[in-house]
């Protein structure tokens, strides 16, 4: 079963300044529950500040005008190869794609299958890189004319479908079952996320904002702390109430998790080293560092 990512959740405090202020680290910059809000001076204006982001899940075939007709397969099929995409997946540092979406529609398709070469094409919806280039398996059609360099790449004037590769966001591990506490994700049989065995799925086109919720303490938002926060950014011994429940914002016995605060060690997870356990500072260094600021 999933870790529970509010077990993940912390607050980190901003008190030095003219402008103070308390941030979740799950999607809320500002927000009145968390004291103070975007304080500035002696005043809050903002009730609350969170975000919302949208970003595509493929970039179109079709916007690679190079395609040509490398192959036909004794199955039937079509190879369509083009350099430009090949070019455009490694100008990153990073590869800039992790896989081919074909049958594309509504924001749903069919995960196309990764081969060594062109001669390992066993059927539509397949792909790899050769000699610079990435090749894709299209079926062939009596009816419709099927190629890549189209927006309607299977020609079906009902059923509209392209073909795109998909950015990392749009691939994650398939949703198996949604209870009424958490869902459930295909992990494997390592039940570990994002792992090799894991059954992966095209989302899609991505929409998701930080803080709309009606339920207290809102655990349904579409943004939620990294797996493991509490002992990445944060250690669960120190708590809120006991570095500054001495300041008008909480009490004593306030319980919350707090981030890391560069000024007090004690709040920084801790990493086992041949000296044993030590705390170290998660996040980056400043080239002049003033506490007092």
């Amino acid at each position: 079963f999933p870790t529970n990512p509010l077990n993940d959740r912390a607050r980190g405090y901003l008190l030095k300044g003219k402008v103070k202020s308390a941030v979740g680290n799950f999607g809320n910059f500002i927000e009145w529950l968390n004291h103070p809000a975007g304080l500035w001076g002696n005043y809050t204006y903002l009730p609350r500040v969170g975000f919302i982001a949208g970003v595509p899940g493929q970039k179109h075939a079709y916007y690679y005008e190079d395609w040509v007709l490398c192959d036909t397969t004794s199955q039937g099929v079509n190879v369509w190869c083009s350099h430009e995409a090949y070019v455009d997946w490694f100008s990153e540092n990073d590869e800039k794609f992790v896989g081919v979406v074909f049958e594309a529609m509504n924001d749903k398709g069919i995960v196309g299958t990764q081969v060594p070469n062109i001669a390992m094409i066993q059927g539509a919806s397949q792909w790899g890189f050769q000699d610079e280039e990435i090749y894709i398996s299209l079926p062939t059609s009596p009816q419709y004319s099927i190629e890549p360099t189209l927006a309607n790449v299977y020609g079906d004037p009902i059923e509209k479908k392209g073909i795109g590769f998909i950015y990392p966001w749009a691939l994650r591990p398939k949703l198996s079952q949604r209870t009424d506490d958490f869902d459930v994700y295909d992990y494997g049989e390592d039940k570990e996320e994002w792992t090799e065995d894991d059954v992966y799925q095209y989302y899609g086109t991505t929409v998701s904002e930080s803080w709309v919720s009606r339920h207290d303490p809102k655990w349904n938002t579409d943004w939620q702390p990294v797996t493991f926060s509490r002992t990445n950014t944060h250690n669960l011994d120190v708590t809120a109430g006991d570095i500054f429940g001495n300041t008008p914002f909480t009490d004593s016995s306030d319980p919350y998790p707090l981030l890391a605060h560069s000024s007090y060690s004690d709040t920084w997870p801790v990493k086992i080293t041949d000296l044993g356990a030590e705390p170290y500072w998660p996040g980056w260094w400043a080239e002049d560092y003033i506490d007092s600021l």
